[in-house]
């Protein structure tokens, strides 16, 4: 299973992906902090942290480098 997720300043959105289909996925606005909303929710989907075999974040970055998927390796953490 893959785990996706696009943290924003004042919501949480997270994917479960087996292959290329979708599994489970939640939108979460935030109402009381940097709370961790993702363990509630792979309880509640009967998700096991071990399940996860890759976790892809969203990261919102300005220029043109940063426009296209990418792995993140050195490098880009340079520039970014």
């Amino acid at each position: 299973m893959i785990l996706i997720a696009n943290i924003g300043s004042t919501s949480r959105r997270y994917s479960v992906f087996e292959g290329e289909k979708q599994i489970q996925s939640a939108h979460v606005e935030m109402v009381d902090g940097n709370k961790n909303y993702l363990t509630p929710l792979l309880t509640e989907w009967t998700i096991l942290p071990e399940d996860i075999s890759a976790v892809g974040i969203r990261v919102v970055a300005p220029g043109k480098m940063f426009k296209d998927n990418a792995v993140i390796d050195s490098a880009y953490k340079t520039k970014l």
